[in-house]
């Protein structure tokens, strides 16, 4: 807890009652729901990190992982929406998934269905679907996100001036850029 702010009273989060609960909670609110959620931290997120050569740091010293480990885990956990976002914001080709990807073989289904499980146990929620379960070739998946970057332009991203929904035409890698963050 941040010091000098103040816990909200335990009834707030435990009794249930929508006209105790401060407004910003009310209604569809996911905030009320953080208190409540707890998770196994080994498992919550698919992400082989090897050692200090899968890290790298950002110009502010934050380390993250390295690019092709951070889409190969998005690879195994058949998340389609990080995996649309990264390909979209790194405007990656099919090549350089051949290059850099494990793309041989099926997404981590055995992950997928622990995840599944652990997700009831450690929330009080009704929301949240889980992880898909289904076996997709991950080199299936990686084409399908790389031919599919035009799709997701949408409306207010003109083709002429865009190279993904992220990107403009020959901007450089955001990540080589430094920039002042608060």
């Amino acid at each position: 807890m941040v010091e000098g702010t103040e816990a909200p009273p335990r009834g707030v989060w435990e009794n249930g009652d929508p006209a105790t609960l401060p407004s910003f909670l009310r209604s569809g609110s996911l905030s009320r729901e953080r208190q409540q959620s707890s998770s196994d931290a080994d498992d919550d997120v698919h992400l082989a990190l090897l050692g200090p050569a899968d890290m790298q740091r950002s110009h502010n010293g934050l380390p993250y992982p390295k690019l092709p480990v951070l889409i190969q885990s998005f690879l195994e956990a058949h998340d389609r929406v990080s995996l649309c976002d990264v390909v979209d914001g790194s405007d990656v080709s099919d090549e350089w998934g051949s290059d850099h990807l494990a793309l041989d073989g099926h997404a981590d289904v055995a992950w997928a269905r622990r995840k599944n499980e652990a997700i009831p146990v450690s929330t009080r929620s009704c929301f949240g679907g889980g992880v898909p379960t289904k076996a997709v070739q991950k080199r299936e998946l990686w084409q399908w996100a790389v031919s599919t970057k035009s799709c997701r332009l949408g409306w207010s991203t003109p083709p002429s001036r865009s190279a993904t929904h992220f990107r403009l035409l020959d901007s450089p890698d955001p990540w080589h850029e430094p920039r002042e963050c608060s």
